[in-house]
């Protein structure tokens, strides 16, 4: 049984015990739900013709998410055939039997699928359907075939000894909408997946349990057929353990349950959209199948809405309420007013409150005014249940984005294994399945799982933090910090139900006066919960997930929170059973609601206080109160650590202890109300169409408020005007329910209705066939030409073709075509020749005349030594001469012997045998290596030859070391002999890997026992995930990381240098380029380091060696400046010390001053660095450093690693844009060529004039 299973259950039994309508109605704070659109429609059901039914392996294939909607088959195999049920006539009275049919040829060879025919005849199908939603397990039906429910009928009998007795038979009923029928259970064995259909029924005799158990089987019926019938397990009482191995055993049926997906052909429910509020739930529009009970995002049923770690769709698409978005003027959603909290001390002040009232919890304590700590809203937000499938959406968060929501990653016995993957709790079957799953996640305390995903608690049970709050000078509160839980009242039964209550209450005691059933009636209404946006915050500050339309919890076993002012009950007294030990006996006592000592043994109460307590008890009125006071919430001090608590104790997360709540100082809480109404309630006018979209839309008549409300189109089931024909279409006219929009549709015709082709005969004068239309519409006969096939034989003269559309033929004689010859004639029979009609392939043959004598000779063959012969079957002979090839080498001639041939007649094939005088050079062998430096090789004749060896340059086959010599070996290039020759030892080390000696060096080592000791030699830094940075050594792999402290930077130049100059590198860019490897370990070890400019203009006081090399080096640019730039740095405790040179290059900004800007527009000009420093010898380099001005705030930023004297230099560049005029001078035109030429010299001495007399000094170092 799932969890909604359960609750659904329970709930309804708790109504019928409790006898209370649980209608959700608010009195404190009034809420009427919004009427859902809901629209229905029905498809009827068809049996599932031409589709494929796949094996149902699945125990438990009839639970309410996974069996409904399906079509289903059930067959059993009876001496290798398989049977279905017949489908049966509707009756209300039951069948003994239900006839088979068989069904073999449907299934696969494999037994896995069936495949239902077109025509099924009269098989029975079954689909589960959800037919009465006002129960649960109650309302599966096996629907047959649409019209009927298989099932058992149930007779109950009492015997004498009261035993409860079942008879079991099958039936078909006719179907109705309240109909419940017999749920029939499914078996299967773990091996072949085969089973039947069983029940099982309770019965006790002598306060035992036993099972009388039924199974669907399959026997003969006598007529050579079979029959379905309930076949009784054991006729005697079975013990439960006995029942149970037949069960597991399939009570010996090879039954089989096929079935396909849902069809969508059950009820179908359209639902619009209803759009969450701060404080509600909202809907997304679905339509939602009744055969498969699943939630669609369209019409046509195709996309599902989704519903996390469930089967897709199986939840109402639920949206999350907002919360309210305080503002400057209330709340940005609703128009609800900033809430002010005024102090109520009185049940009837509390009644007195209108629908929007809200309230907070406030403590004075020590001087100070505190308020309950909500908690993080975005913590509380993780524990929404926003699309109402029954979990909590802290199971939908992947921080880790690895696909896997967080709290699935848990394996708490270490073993490698998700927990949820290995958790078998619904059968203990061995095997982890989908209800396990959902049984797993329905079971989990999600508080506990909230800390171990997160290491962070929205709330700990019992216990709540406290916020310091400034009320004001009147004593109002308003909210100043988010975390401040702020919350709505709602009574736990409503007004009617109280007063249903105080009637069956009267029942009983019918002298209550009337001031003891006003007590009764406000101890009923003092049972509240606190509300939040999608939250319940219930006893003990548990929060839990508030449905959708969900105005109060359903109490059932549930606590609640019972509400008493002090100024209420202070004087209020109870009468109470106490044993009285002088007599002996219980007495009846009038007693105090609060005992004398109750403020020294739990807390203080003061005027206008509020007594809040946790109880399972609705009814139990004052006296309640008296027994429950240690639960309330009041605020504690325990060393200095304030907070409230509610309840008596905590149990410790961790040790699993229950901690005590009642120590330390304790003090009374009071109830703080804002009692607002809304800004505007908005009436809206008429839907209006918005033509662009297909939506319309109604604005609030309000001219102040103006708010409007879009929506799609209501679309109405449209009007069709006219009636479709063989040419003409009709149009479907449909109109919108809400501003009267309308839209159409066409409706195509009919076409033509023609009737069959005739042939128009072989004397018309087309070949054509032609048909009218049936429906007599007028329009003419309609001719297309035939479509003839082949030509076919019709006897040895014609042949015809017919028509493949109308069957008309035409005949024509054969057309023959000029023959060929299939037997060849001889000299003693003749030949024959085929003739072939070229249109239909029918053949016809004639004789060949015999042929005339013609000499047939045969093969020639040998004669003698010089002839050869060949003869005719007349007995002529014919004689030649032989005719010899080249001849074919057999035996090569040798050194010592003659060589053989043979030469073979082309003709006849005669060989004569020649040879070959021998041969006078000697046949040399291989060379052999004689391994001493020489090789040898022999002739056939016993004559050898000796040479010294050919070595080539030789190969190194042998390295050498440090520690061994190497081989060098040369090879033969004639005999491949080889000789070896040692290389000597190396000089170099081999060293080993590089090993950290953690003080900043690494050591290597070579076998020949020597040491090498360096420093480190450090990769660049890189950031970290958490915004530090680490460095690796490259040989060794010793890593340093570094923090930088975020308020001291490492660039501590000052504002005040000349021309504004400063760096503007990043502080790992100057500690990597500026700071020794040994200075950068110091700062990673915590060591602060500063780097910083020194800047002076030396403008008039520059070198004049420096000031001479720099204008060399400018050339014909202007220097506007010079400054002295030195850079220093200081680590840890140690001086500053001036940096000359740096690692890396380091970026500079300077501040051009004004003087050196240039306004001319018709020049745009250039800067440049000039840099001059001294090398190690003293003597000056000069370089040219290029930048990049920015004209936005007149800065030249450049890079540098040296630091001394610096120029800025400057170059003007005039901008010549003078368009082509009626004068200027044509390409081709040197008609005033001289004139051209004359004007370019002055130019070129007015530029070389300005250069030299009017040149401007600028040095910078």
């Amino acid at each position: 049984m799932n969890g909604k299973m359960k609750t659904r259950l329970t709930s309804l039994l708790l109504c019928l015990v409790m006898l209370v309508s649980i209608m959700p109605t608010t009195v404190m704070a009034e809420h009427t739900p919004i009427a859902l659109a809901v629209d229905s429609t029905t498809t009827e059901y068809s049996v599932p013709s031409g589709s494929t039914l796949t094996l149902e392996t699945y125990e438990y294939g009839f639970d309410s998410n996974y069996g409904l909607g399906k079509d289903y088959l059930f067959v059993i195999k009876k001496d290798g055939k398989y049977y279905a049920m017949q489908e049966m006539s509707v009756s209300e009275e039951p069948f003994d039997t239900i006839a088979a049919v068989e069904v073999t040829d449907w299934v696969a060879a494999d037994g896995k699928s069936v495949t239902i025919p077109a025509d099924p005849g009269n098989v029975a199908f079954i689909r589960y359907e959800d037919v009465n939603p006002s129960f649960y397990e109650m309302d599966l039906v096996e629907r047959v075939n649409g019209n009927a429910c298989l099932g058992y009928s149930m007779t109950r009998v009492w015997d004498e000894g009261y035993d409860n007795i079942l008879s079991e038979t099958m039936r078909f009923t006719a179907q109705s909408a309240d109909a419940s029928g017999s749920s029939m259970l499914w078996q299967t064995t773990p091996d072949n997946y085969s089973g039947t259909f069983y029940q099982y029924s309770r019965r006790s005799i002598n306060y035992k349990n036993y099972y009388v158990d039924y199974a669907v089987d399959l026997r003969e019926d006598g007529n050579g057929g079979y029959e379905f019938y309930w076949r009784t397990i054991n006729d005697e009482a079975l013990e439960y353990d006995a029942w149970q191995t037949q069960q597991e055993q399939g009570f010996g049926v090879e039954g089989y349950l096929f079935s396909g997906a849902c069809r969508h052909q059950s009820k179908i429910d359209h639902t619009a959209y209803d759009a969450p509020t701060c404080m509600d739930k909202g809907c997304a529009e679905y339509w939602f199948c009744h055969g498969c009970e699943r939630y669609f995002k369209d019409a046509a049923l195709t996309q599902l809405h989704k519903a996390y770690l469930t089967p897709d769709g199986y939840f109402e698409p639920i949206l999350a309420a907002t919360g309210h978005d305080w503002g400057t003027n209330g709340c940005n959603n609703c128009g609800l007013a900033t809430p002010v909290y005024t102090k109520i001390t009185t049940m009837e002040q509390l009644s007195a409150l209108g629908d929007n009232a809200s309230f907070i919890l406030v403590a004075q304590y020590g001087g100070k005014t505190y308020v309950l700590d909500g908690g993080d809203p975005e913590a509380l937000a993780k524990r929404i249940d926003a699309n109402g499938d029954m979990y909590e959406d802290i199971i939908e968060i992947n921080n880790n984005n690895n696909g896997t929501p967080d709290c699935l990653e848990i394996d708490e016995d270490s073993n490698g294994v998700w927990d949820y993957l290995e958790t078998d709790l619904v059968n203990n079957d061995g095997i982890v399945d989908w209800y396990d799953y959902h049984d797993y996640w329905y079971n989990m305390d999600f508080g506990g799982l909230f800390d171990d995903v997160y290491s962070a608690n929205a709330y700990e049970g019992g216990i709540m933090g406290a916020i310091e709050v400034t009320p004001h000078a009147d004593g109002t509160i308003t909210l100043s910090n988010d975390h401040i839980l702020c919350f709505e009242l709602t009574q736990m039964l409503s007004d009617e139900d109280i007063e249903m209550n105080l009637g069956f209450e009267l029942e009983y005691n019918p002298d209550m006066t009337e001031e003891e059933q006003e007590t009764y009636r406000q101890g009923l209404k003092s049972n509240l919960m606190m509300k939040l946006p999608n939250l319940w915050l219930q006893p003990y500050f548990c929060w839990t997930n508030r449905a959708y339309m969900e105005d109060r919890p359903m109490y059932g076993d549930q606590t609640t929170w019972r509400f008493y002012f002090y100024d209420d009950i202070k004087d209020k007294t109870i009468e109470v059973e106490e044993y009285d030990y002088e007599l002996g006996d219980y007495v009846i006592k009038e007693v105090s609601v609060l005992p004398e000592d109750f403020e020294t043994t739990a807390f203080s109460l003061s005027e206008g206080s509020v007594l809040i307590y946790s109880t399972h008890d609705m009814f139990g009125g004052l006296q309640n109160a008296r027994e429950n006071l240690h639960n309330s919430i009041r605020l504690r001090d325990v060393d200095d650590t304030i907070d409230f608590v509610g309840g008596s104790s905590v149990m410790d997360s961790e040790t699993y202890e229950y901690i005590e709540l009642n120590g330390g100082t304790q003090v009374s809480i009071y109830l703080y109300a804002s009692d607002v109404a809304p800004a505007h309630t908005c009436d809206f006018g008429d839907w209006v169409d918005d033509e662009v979209t297909e939506t319309h839309t109604r604005t609030c008549k309000d001219a102040t408020c103006g708010k409007t409300e879009t929506k799609n189109h209501s679309w109405d089931s449209g009007v069709q005007n006219g009636t479709p024909s063989c040419t003409e279409g009709a149009e479907i006219v449909y109109t919108c329910t809400g501003c009267g929009k309308t839209k159409s549709e066409a409706v195509d015709n009919l076409g033509h209705d023609w009737s069959d082709w005739k042939d128009d005969g072989a004397n018309a004068t087309t070949d054509t066939h032609s048909h009218t239309c049936n429906r007599n519409c007028g329009v003419a006969a309609e001719s297309e030409p035939h479509s003839w096939g082949n030509w076919t034989p019709d006897g040895d003269t014609n042949h015809k073709k017919t028509c493949s559309i109308c069957s008309g033929t035409r005949t024509d004689t054969h057309k023959w075509d000029d023959g060929v010859i299939t037997t060849q004639p001889t000299e003693d029979a003749e030949g024959v020749k085929t003739y072939t009609c070229s249109d239909c392939g029918h053949t016809k043959t004639e004789p060949v005349d015999k042929l005339e004598h013609v000499h047939s000779w045969s093969d020639w063959g040998q004669n003698n030594e010089t002839t050869h012969i060949r003869s005719c079957r007349c007995n002529e002979t014919q004689t030649e001469g032989h005719n010899f090839d080249d001849g074919v080498v057999i035996n090569w001639p040798t050194h010592l012997a003659p060589g053989e041939i043979h030469y073979t007649c082309t003709d006849c094939g005669y060989v004569k045998i020649g040879t070959q005088p021998a041969l006078e050079e000697h046949e040399w062998s291989d060379w052999i290596d004689n391994k001493n430096g020489t090789h040898t090789r022999s002739c056939i004749c016993n004559e050898t030859e000796t040479k010294d060896c050919s070595w080539d340059a030789g190969v190194v086959t042998k390295q050498p070391t440090h520690y061994e010599e190497g081989i060098k070996t040369y090879t033969c290039s004639v005999c491949s002999g080889t000789k070896t020759e040692a290389i000597a030892k190396t000089t170099e080390h081999e060293w080993s890997d590089w090993s950290d000696n953690n003080d900043g060096t690494h050591t290597r080592s070579c076998r020949c026992n020597a040491n090498e000791t360096l420093a480190h030699t450090w990769d660049s830094w890189v950031v970290q995930n958490d915004g530090g940075y680490k460095r690796e050594c490259a040989d060794c792999g010793a890593f340093e990381t570094m923090t930088l402290p975020e308020n001291k930077p490492v660039n501590t130049t000052t504002n005040d240098t000349a021309a504004n100059t400063n760096l503007t590198n990043t502080d790992i860019e100057l500690i990597e380029n500026v700071l020794t490897d040994e200075e950068q370990s110091q700062v990673a070890e915590g060591a602060e380091v500063k780097v910083y400019l020194k800047v002076e203009d030396i403008s008039d006081a520059a070198p004049a060696e420096h000031k001479e090399e720099a204008e060399a080096k400018a050339g014909d640019d202007e220097i506007g400046m010079y400054l002295d730039i030195d850079l220093f740095k200081q680590v840890g405790t140690a001086a500053e010390t001036p940096v000359t040179e740096t690692s890396g290059k380091v970026a500079i900004t300077i501040t051009i001053p004004d003087n050196l800007i240039n306004t001319d527009a018709s020049i745009t000009r250039t800067y440049k660095i000039i840099r001059v420093h001294e090398d190690e010898n003293g003597k000056l380099i000069t370089d040219v450093i290029e930048g990049v001005f920015n004209p936005d705030d007149n800065s030249f930023t450049f890079e540098t690693d040296k630091f001394s004297t610096y120029a800025l230099a400057y170059a003007d560049n005039r901008v010549t844009n003078t368009p082509a005029g009626p004068n200027s001078p044509q390409t081709g035109d040197n008609s005033n060529m001289m004139l051209w030429i004359a004007l370019l010299f002055v130019s070129g001495f007015g530029v070389v004039g300005t250069t030299l007399f009017g040149k401007k000094k600028f040095f910078v170092k």
